[in-house]
């Protein structure tokens, strides 16, 4: 029989695995077995062991190794690398090549889903007890997925009780493929690790603005990839709303649509969801646009987003930021910003 898990909530110490069912439970004997023959893996909460987070998808794979630095609440991105693959009979191969090469097999990695790999609805909760959630839920949204309900796998996640000014008990529901995850989880197994969880990739852009964001403020993250983009607005440590926004990025990187015509549709995007953000969803007004950096030059950019909306606008350095001294190009600095942000999550979670 299908099984459903839930998450309680979006915010700090919260985060749940996407890891489901059958899937969790075989899982979580690899690791016993590895950790026979391992000893070095832990077995609970260590400061300084390593924290690796790899992405998979159809482009390839991100990697990212990082550790905590001594005496300190710092993080150092030891290691960063995306290999570039779109075969995925090679996927395997090449991401076991790069584990043996850093001397991790049998590590423990939190596995990222590329946004192609899942769906995430905005849905109000059903008006029946939390423990039924699960089953009621799937059922609701079953026509508005593109795959048979029966052959995915479903989390839950509910908004803070202020969203939406209390008025409504909305969640998100995230649902993917069973086959899809499993194949993911396969092929990092595979390569000689032991996927500890699997999350999506706007948890993934939240672990990188932990304690970053003040509680009583709002803080839009914008991050662009070459299909399109993923837009968060967080209170605190707190998601409210996320979203995809759809511009022609690769249009634009193939000078097949001029500056301005893409950074006007960008703006409207922008402008819909802030406006969205602030009547519906009740939290004030957006000071900060916080943009990760994408897989392009975006001097012109900032510049009309600054001169076309009254938010500031702020360009992050996560590569920088977590002290990382190697020379990654701009294209895949951008591809392995949520296998960083994987590797954050004991920050969220206190592993």
């Amino acid at each position: 029989m299908q099984q459903w898990k839930l998450i309680k909530q979006l915010g700090r110490n919260s985060i749940k695995s996407f890891v489901h069912s059958s899937i969790a439970s075989n899982l979580s004997h690899q690791y016993q077995e590895f950790a026979k023959v391992l000893p070095w893996l832990p077995q609970k909460k260590n400061a300084h062991r390593p924290h690796l987070g790899v992405e998979i998808s159809n482009e390839g794979i991100g990697f990212a190794l990082l550790s905590d630095i001594p005496e300190t609440n710092a993080v150092r991105l030891s290691t960063c690398q995306y290999i570039h693959s779109v075969n995925p009979a090679v996927r395997a191969k090449l991401l076991g090549e790069l584990v043996a090469r850093q001397n991790l097999q049998g590590a423990v990695c939190n596995l990222v889903l590329a946004p192609s790999d899942y769906k995430i609805l905005l849905v109000e909760a059903p008006d029946v007890p939390k423990e039924e959630w699960p089953t009621v839920v799937p059922w609701r949204i079953r026509d508005l997925i593109p795959w048979d309900v029966y052959s995915c796998q479903v989390d839950l996640i509910m908004l803070p009780p202020d969203a939406f000014r209390g008025r409504m008990n909305m969640l998100y529901v995230v649902v993917a493929q069973q086959s899809v995850i499993q194949s993911r989880i396969e092929c990092a197994t595979q390569a000689g690790l032991v996927v500890k969880k699997v999350d999506i990739v706007e948890l993934c852009l939240r672990n990188l603005l932990i304690e970053k964001v003040p509680a009583n403020e709002t803080r839009a993250v914008l991050f662009l990839r070459n299909e399109d983009g993923i837009l968060i607005l967080m209170s605190g440590d707190h998601i409210y709303l996320t979203r995809k926004i759809n511009v022609a990025i690769e249009d634009l990187m193939q000078n097949k649509i001029e500056q301005d015509e893409f950074y006007d549709l960008l703006v409207l995007e922008l402008q819909r969801s802030l406006d969205y953000y602030e009547s519906q969803v009740g939290k004030g007004n957006v000071p900060q646009i916080l943009i990760f950096p994408p897989p392009f030059d975006i001097k012109y950019g900032l510049k009309y987003i600054s001169e076309n909306m009254s938010s500031t606008i702020r360009l992050m350095n996560v590569h920088a930021s977590f002290h990382f001294d190697g020379q990654m190009s701009v294209r895949d600095q951008n591809a392995c910003v949520p296998a960083i942000g994987a590797g954050l999550s004991h920050r969220v979670e206190g592993i």
